[in-house]
Formats: C-alpha cells, structure tokens, sequence
C-alpha cells in the first residue's frame, strides 16, 4: 500500500494505492490448498508464463520463459494454469472474481467519505480517496482553536467552519472539503458574524442559542464587534 498526495497546491488530495503482489500466483495459491504456504509458484497462459511469485523469482524463474523450460530447469516450481474454456479461449474469471472481492473488503473498511476505484489496467490495483477524512482530521483541531481564539480574543461567535463562506457547517461542527470543490482561501475559513449570532443570514434563533451556550455565555450576549 502507497500514501500519495495528488492534485493541485490549492486542492491537494490524499490517496492510498493498494497494489496486490504477485497477484494472480496468489490466486492460484488459493486455488491449491496442498500447496505449502510460500512454495514457488508460476502461472502459465499457453505457451508463456505470466506470473512469478517471489519464491519462484529467487531460485532464477522469470516471467515470459518458455513453459518447457522451466519444468525442465526447475522441477520443483509448481506451474499453474489460466483457466481455459471450451475452443481454448483463455478466462480470467477466478482472477476477476478475486479482484471483487478486494475491492468489497476496502469498501468495506473505507471510512463512509472514502472513494474506493478499481485502477485503470489490471485487477490488482486499487485505489482509496481519503481526501475528506484527511482534510477532517486535519482540519478539525485547527477550526476548533480558531473558534476558541476567536471567542476568547474578539468576543465572535464563530457559527461554523468550513472550506468556504458558502458552506458553514453548523454550530460546533465542521464541514472538510469536498473532493469536486477547490478550497477558499485561505484553506479552512471561519464564518464569524460581528454584530451578533442572531443577525447571520439564514441561520436565526436556534443556532444563536446553541453558539452561546457552546462559549458559555448567556443567549443574546455575544454581540461584541472584532
């Protein structure tokens, strides 16, 4: 697995790379369960070998040798077989079938924000967006001590943070970046009202009372001007 950060400076994404190693041998490890656990392997589609395991590779095995050769010079390499279907078609169904099951076991473990894709070529690379769940994390403990350095120093009720004006979150609450929409600038932004919580459009009585309790003061009292 690889972390890799992509995008522009002004919406950086972060994004795992899952690579499955020697994904196809492991396949067909699976597929022969009285095989030892590590035992070299190789996998053959006709007359080619397309795959290596790491123990096959380091007694000398290599990809796209010769099938006879290798039984010849190395006996003790277990040669497995693409499935072949009727008129000798070769089918990539376990491998496809395999693959799917990756993909729903990092859906599954993904947090809820989290993007998971399959990689552009091949069934073995996958790939999760982690951008909002990381711009959470990070975003969080900055917006909470904006929100208290902005009560404390300048007597604002700070409504919500967000990565823009448009898009306060709630009182108490944040919203991370979402991975279509560029940040403001700066990155993360506090929507602080002066004049008072109850005057902030569209947010009326309810979240003026809920931000005035949340900076312990009394409702209506947080009207002091940065």
């Amino acid at each position: 697995m690889a972390m890799q950060s992509r995008g522009s400076m002004m919406h950086p994404r972060a994004v795992a790379c899952f690579d499955m190693d020697a994904f196809f041998c492991q396949v067909e490890a699976s597929r022969m369960p009285w095989l030892a656990e590590g035992a070299p392997l190789a996998v053959q589609q006709h007359q080619d070998i397309i795959a290596v395991s790491h123990s096959a590779r380091a007694l000398g095995v290599r990809k796209h040798m010769a099938p006879s050769a290798l039984r010849r010079d190395f006996p003790s390499v277990a040669v497995a077989h693409t499935l072949v279907l009727d008129g000798g078609k070769v089918s990539y169904q376990h491998y496809r079938e395999a693959s799917a099951r990756v993909f729903e076991a990092l859906r599954a473990a993904a947090p809820r924000s989290a993007v998971v894709a399959r990689g552009r070529h091949g069934l073995d690379e996958f790939f999760v967006d982690l951008t909002s769940e990381a711009s959470r994390s990070l975003a969080a403990p900055h917006c909470e001590a904006s929100a208290e350095r902005a009560a404390a120093k300048a007597g604002c009720v700070v409504l919500g943070r967000g990565h823009q004006r448009a898009s306060p979150a709630g009182p108490d609450s944040v919203v991370a970046p979402s991975s279509s929409e560029p940040f403001a600038s700066p990155p993360a932004s506090e929507s602080a009202w002066p004049g008072g919580a109850g005057r902030a459009p569209g947010r009326g009585a309810a979240a003026a009372a809920a931000a005035a309790v949340r900076l312990g003061a009394a409702a209506g009292g947080a009207d002091a001007v940065p």
